[in-house]
């Protein structure tokens, strides 16, 4: 008999966003340039977040992207000119509610949508200025397993730091995907999803922890607005062909032209030295 799967990708795009005290790389409190902060993350969320999810070669899931309840309604109705791809939902999150209370408000949407008779429940996890391999949701969907609860990390990824990229090995990345199982002896379907715990701590709270190893299945992107984001990783060659599976033909024109016109500002001797392993 054939599984009846659902699977939901999971992003927090500003949840606690007006409350918060911490600063990004540029040392500014993201609370008090919210305007500034959303007009930027919702530049970056157009340029390589939303295409990459839209290129998926699998599209059987569902988009939740969870936006904090004080959000202005003009930007709430920026956010909801997206919905115009049908796998994506705008939901808000309860007021009040940071973003470490995904692993609360996030099983109760997927409960209140989720269809009784579901056999298998997948959780992935994407942040709003990040990028998925087009075939991240077909290969999460390939790997469900017998056992009740399964983290899946996808350990290699890209970095892109402006026109600077980097390959990187990371375990313990933000980029898992979850499978379980619903018990149906609770009215919530029990779900724990890929939101249950931290991801650098994903093997504490999955019964059964995957390495998928592949090659780069995930895509960060780092600003002078990351609150934590650095490069890391080998650095590679700039290579349209490497981020051709992440991002839309407009956008590899972009950096291209950005990567020609550094490369040719760059002194004699400091080229980037290596390539994909």
């Amino acid at each position: 008999m054939t599984e009846r799967t659902q699977h939901y990708l999971l992003t927090v795009f500003n949840v606690g966003l007006y409350a918060s005290e911490r600063a990004d790389l540029s040392g500014r409190v993201v609370s008090e340039t919210s305007e500034a902060w959303m007009a930027h993350r919702l530049e970056l969320f157009d340029r390589y977040c939303f295409p990459s999810v839209v290129r998926q070669t699998c599209q059987d899931f569902t988009w939740l992207v969870f936006v904090d309840a004080d959000t202005p309604d003009y930007q709430r109705a920026v956010l909801g000119c997206y919905e115009a791809y049908p796998n994506l939902r705008i939901l808000s999150a309860p007021r009040g509610a940071v973003t470490k209370e995904r692993r609360v408000f996030g099983p109760e949407a997927i409960a209140a949508m989720a269809a009784p008779e579901t056999d298998a429940v997948i959780t992935s996890r994407l942040d709003n200025d990040d990028a998925l391999h087009r075939d991240y949701m077909a290969l999460a969907r390939a790997e469900i397993p017998r056992r009740h609860r399964a983290m899946l990390a996808f350990p290699r990824g890209l970095c892109l730091d402006r026109t600077r990229l980097f390959v990187r090995h990371y375990p313990l990345n933000p980029f898992p995907s979850m499978i379980e199982r619903p018990d149906r002896s609770r009215p919530d379907l029990g779900l724990v999803t890929v939101w249950g715990g931290e991801h650098d701590k994903m093997a504490e709270f999955a019964r059964e922890f995957r390495h998928l190893e592949t090659g780069p299945m995930w895509l960060q992107v780092v600003h002078e607005r990351n609150l934590l984001n650095r490069p890391k990783g080998d650095e590679v060659p700039f290579c349209r062909q490497t981020l051709a599976p992440f991002l839309p033909e407009t956008v590899l024109d972009d950096l291209e032209g950005a990567a020609g016109r550094i490369g040719a500002e760059r002194p004699v001797g400091t080229a980037s030295q290596g390539s994909l392993p």
